[in-house]
């Protein structure tokens, strides 16, 4: 708004009245959501929250997904990456967590939401490598490997790409799920060799240790739970 009527202080006095006056509510400092027309009765879907949050966010890991697999998790905290110093926030039952800017390049796609707004999120192959990097981020191990069911086509050779720049354990984990998705999303077997000769002696980890965590020697990696469980979150 102020952008749009410009800096002074008339343009100040008119959002704060507009506030005062329930025509806007308040996010936090300098982000204000309507409650006029369409979102009188309700605020606008999280993902707009989250891309208005900094100047250059982007979402990722579980806000990401819901981008392009149209996921309908119950979630309780949006991630976005953003160079801008920020810290989190807490509106409507949402928690707001900026991450850091990884170092470029960052691999990024707008998405077209239902009522017409572009929304800049991470690539479906970036996501899924962030995910795997980074479980906790995306709801833990679980939810992340149920996201996956939800998947249908995926480049194999540019998730491949881009998690080889976040290490073996990475690797290791992504190895793992594409071997079990090898015939859903046509994983070739030199892409599976490419993988496995990344990933050393080990071993790791994907996720924390339970009682029936087991361990994968293919790819040199202690599971969360059992093959068989796992495998039934990568099912849906």
């Amino acid at each position: 708004m102020l952008d749009e009527c410009g800096e002074g202080q008339n343009s100040r006095n008119l959002l704060h009245y507009a506030n005062e006056t329930g025509k806007v509510r308040k996010v936090r400092r300098g982000l204000y959501v309507s409650a006029m027309g369409r979102y009188a009765d309700e605020d606008p879907p999280y993902q707009m929250i989250a891309a208005k949050a900094a100047p250059d966010a982007v979402l990722c890991h579980a806000s990401a997904f819901s981008l392009f697999v149209g996921s309908q998790d119950v979630l309780s905290q949006a991630t976005f990456y953003t160079a801008k110093a920020s810290r989190p926030f807490e509106y409507s039952g949402m928690r707001y967590v900026p991450v850091s800017m990884p170092a470029p390049p960052v691999e990024v796609w707008d998405y077209r939401m239902l009522n017409g707004l572009a929304i800049r999120g991470t690539t479906k192959e970036r996501t899924i490598a962030d995910s795997l990097a980074k479980p906790l981020l995306s709801g833990g191990v679980e939810a992340v490997l149920r996201r996956f069911s939800a998947i249908m086509y995926l480049d194999v050779d540019a998730v491949i790409s881009i998690a080889c720049r976040f290490g073996p354990t990475t690797c290791a984990r992504l190895g793992w799920v594409l071997k079990h998705k090898r015939e859903e999303w046509d994983v070739s077997d030199e892409a599976l060799a490419s993988l496995k000769a990344l990933i050393g002696r080990g071993p790791y980890r994907f996720g924390y240790s339970t009682r029936d965590s087991c361990f994968d020697p293919n790819w040199r990696l202690i599971l969360q739970e059992s093959k068989e469980v796992m495998e039934g979150w990568l099912d849906g």
